[in-house]
């Protein structure tokens, strides 16, 4: 019995004691306290410990190498301020045993030496809060070096050198922080930081406002990247099958560029107003997808450089002061489908790009619709080109066995009032002939009109452009646009001049077809473009 009674006691004991060396306490930090700086309470802290850190100034660099640490401010950033008094050192550096700490609520400054970083999570360091901080004045701000599984949320970053950098970390989520006005990158991800998540963060004003350097399979969700001096979003040296869904891309040097990166999904962002390009692929960035993107009011809308396979689709490139759309220099076997290219100066444009496919597309009220430079075997097939000023469709300097079929070209150039065509509709400006049959010229146009709304041989200088046969109704697999009235006053004003022998005959107001214009072709012609009739 005693035996039992010795094993109780012997195990009451160890129970207490266990419970003893697991209970976390609180420990303060600040005048009157035991601990007057935040390095001495960390030194006499144990795992699952709080430090409670009180208002004032602290300067000091804070090393923290304990688990399961939480180190707040007892009211906020806004009262709390640990400032580095040794500039080269991190301010805040949690090393190796240091998984599950916590930090928050400071205003953290003045790590200013090379690397030095306002909060530094080292390697192996993993399983961290970052919350509610603001990090300013330092080389970077939140550094993260082969640490993952951390959480770095609500924290204001600005006015360092690079606001937030990750090396070779993963499985990071990034929330809510606001990384605005530092010299280099807002957000830099480099040297395989893979698996990350960043959701609703702002990068403004920044040199470039997010940057992924070899990176791959991150996510960015509803992230602002704005007024950045460069780059808005820049994927560089073969960052991978990132993800880019609902970001908003404005008001950068350029909007979201590429380069030597693949297998990347753009999906949702909105890109306008850059100072350069909207986005940009050059250098082998190859295999990306881009899915109802809007890149507007950039100088240029869409640019790829020597970058192929890459996927177009339901995508906005209007209004930029240049392109909409411009391939440029070796792209091939890239593919729009169903994107808009409205009122650019030039909507589609190809430069020494072969072998790419354009379908259903949009090119409206452009300057120039679609121009084709030594750029060969492209196929432009079920597109609406409508209404541009100056060109329809534009091929010059061999660019040769392109299929341009079943499209929509209707009322681009200017109405020529004799012959009742539309000048430049089409221009082959180079000595190949071009193949150009199948597609649909505009409500009333015959043999004669489309004939003389090509821009071709010319005084046998340049080559013909076959368009016959050609679709005497709009094509039904090209977007359907809303045409230019058939005729209009002016065309009854017309009809009435030639009937009475003050105009050339021309076959475009001979309406009934019986090979000459009489008042009754001008009067038909006027109850068709007041409404009352159709022809």
């Amino acid at each position: 019995m005693n035996k039992i009674n010795n094993s109780v006691l012997v195990l009451a004991i160890i129970a207490l004691l266990c419970g003893t060396a697991s209970a976390a306490t609180t420990i303060y930090v600040g005048p009157g306290e035991a601990n007057a700086m935040i390095q001495g309470a960390v030194n006499n802290a144990t795992s699952g410990d709080t430090i409670i850190v009180r208002d004032g100034p602290y300067n000091e660099n804070v090393n923290v190498g304990v688990t399961h640490l939480t180190i707040q401010s007892e009211n906020g950033s806004a009262n709390c301020f640990v400032n580095a008094s040794d500039p080269d050192d991190h301010v805040f550096n949690v090393s190796m045993f240091g998984n599950y700490t916590n930090i928050s609520g400071f205003t953290i400054r003045d790590a200013t030496g090379d690397g030095a970083a306002g909060i530094y999570l080292g390697l192996g360091v993993d399983y961290c809060n970052i919350a509610d901080n603001i990090v300013s004045n330092s080389d970077v701000g939140i550094s993260t070096y082969h640490s993952n599984n951390n959480t770095i949320t609500d924290n204001t970053v600005n006015s360092n050198d690079c606001g937030v950098r990750m090396e070779m970390s993963r499985d990071n989520t990034l929330q809510n922080n606001i990384v605005n006005s530092n010299e280099g990158d807002g957000i830099y991800l480099s040297m395989f930081s893979d698996d990350n998540v960043f959701t609703n963060n702002t990068a403004n004003l920044n040199d470039c406002g997010i940057h992924l350097h070899q990176s791959n399979d991150n996510a960015f969700t509803d992230n602002i990247a704005n007024s950045n001096d460069g780059n808005g979003i820049y994927l560089s040296l073969w960052s991978s099958n990132n993800t880019f869904t609902d970001n908003t891309v404005n008001s950068n040097d350029c909007g979201v560029r590429m380069e030597m990166s693949r297998d990347n999904t753009l999906q949702n962002n909105i890109v306008n107003s850059n100072e350069g390009d909207g986005i940009y692929l050059s250098m082998f960035s190859d295999d990306n997808v881009f899915t109802n993107n809007t890149a507007n009011l950039n100088d240029c809308g869409i640019h790829l450089h020597q970058s192929n396979d890459n996927a177009f689709t339901d995508n906005i490139a209007n209004s930029n002061d240049g392109n909409g759309t411009y391939l440029s220099l070796g792209c091939s076997n890239n593919t729009f489908t169903n994107n808009t290219a409205n009122s650019n100066d030039c909507g589609i444009r190809l430069r020494q790009s072969n072998n790419n496919t354009f379908t259903k597309n949009t090119v409206s009220s452009n300057d120039y619709g679609i121009r084709l430079y030594q750029s060969n075997n492209n196929s432009i097939t079920c597109n609406g080109v409508c209404n541009n000023a100056q060109r329809g469709l534009h091929l010059f300097l061999f660019s040769r066995d392109n299929s341009i079929s079943y499209n929509n070209i209707i009322a681009n150039g200017d109405c020529n009032a004799t012959t009742g065509g539309w000048e430049w509709q089409f221009v082959n400006d180079q000595s190949n002939d071009v193949e150009a049959r199948h597609n649909y010229w505009g409500a009333g146009m015959n043999n004669t009109t489309i004939d003389a709304s090509l821009h071709d041989d010319d005084e046998g200088i340049l080559g013909e452009v076959k368009f016959y046969p050609f679709e005497t109704e709009p094509v039904t697999c090209a977007p359907t646009h809303e045409e230019t009235p058939a005729f209009t006053t002016t065309d009854a004003a017309i009809a009435l001049q030639i009937a009475v022998g003050n105009r050339e005959y021309g076959s475009r107001w001979d309406v009934n077809s019986d090979g000459r214009v009489t008042s009754l072709d001008a009067l038909m012609i006027l109850q068709a473009a007041t409404g009352n009739g159709s022809l």
